[in-house]
């Protein structure tokens, strides 16, 4: 009787496992497909700009986009809501946090890959605060990529990287490093700089390119043009002729825009291709 048993079982654990297998697989199933609702809509309030949530969690337009997708048909998200259990409904801002982060990641290693692929890189960073007054610096790369099997010139942001209120150039220039480092970035490529002009980040013997610039000799610095126009604009508008101009401009778009029937003057007529009485007012 017992080697009969054993014969049986031993027949049957194929088949065992084969189930469990099969149940282990249609339960992953069933869950890709709850967290599939969930992060499209993510996507689609970063893709949009909008922001996930409002004073409250509840008042968000995230969660506004989770019930107008219930409300649209969509079955298996309204199961999770309804039946799924209140600490697994992968709702919370933790979580969207998380998710963010994780797709971050994952982007900025495919602009790392590329980047380690090119000729060379220049680092472009700025000072800048956030809505709690943190001083952080942005840092962008620009680099010679490949687009449709043609090389073109790529400018990509990486992030942002906390200056923790210590404003210093050793400082700002560790943090730059650290940043490209922890991205897995191959310093070696790095043949340009680019910042404003202030003497922490331009300094020529203790600013942040020129600390940057003994450690990487082909780190050449290129002061940002859009800064150089910036400070040319601002000394051209100490000049008369200059400010008086640009008075007469803002308040010639101001008259028109002021005015609807005014501002109607300045809208080009269409073009009517076969009336062609339709175009003796143009």
């Amino acid at each position: 009787m017992a080697m009969e048993f054993l014969k049986r079982v031993q027949l049957d654990e194929p088949e065992v496992d084969k189930r469990l297998n099969s149940i282990s697989q249609n339960l992953i199933q069933e869950n890709r497909s709850k967290i599939i609702s969930i992060i499209k809509t993510i996507i689609f309030c970063g893709t949009t700009g909008c922001p996930l949530r409002g004073k409250t969690e509840e008042k968000g337009i995230f969660f506004k986009l989770i019930h107008f997708r219930i409300d649209a048909g969509d079955e298996i998200l309204r199961k999770h809501i309804v039946s799924g259990n209140k600490n697994a409904k992968y709702l919370s801002s933790t979580i969207q946090n998380e998710l963010i982060n994780e797709w971050g990641q994952v982007i900025a290693k495919g602009i790392v890959s590329e980047i380690n692929s090119s000729v060379g890189f220049t680092v472009l960073a700025d000072e800048t605060a956030d809505i709690n007054g943190h001083e952080q610096l942005s840092v962008a790369l620009r680099f010679i990529g490949q687009s449709e099997a043609r090389l073109c010139i790529r400018e990509e942001f990486l992030g942002f990287s906390d200056l923790h209120a210590d404003l210093t150039a050793e400082s700002i220039s560790k943090s730059i490093l650290n940043f490209l480092q922890y991205l897995g970035i191959n310093m070696e490529l790095l043949v340009g700089q680019g910042y404003d002009g202030c003497s922490t980040m331009a300094g020529k013997v203790n600013g942040v390119k020129s600390i940057i610039l003994k450690r990487y000799p082909s780190a050449i610095f290129v002061h940002c043009a859009s800064y150089f126009l910036n400070l040319a604009i601002n000394d051209l508008s100490r000049l008369p002729t200059i400010r008086n101009t640009i008075d007469t401009i803002k308040s010639t778009i101001k008259y028109f825009r002021d005015s609807v029937i005014r501002s109607g003057v300045l809208k080009l007529k269409s073009l009517c291709e076969t009336r062609w009485t339709g175009n003796i007012k143009v």
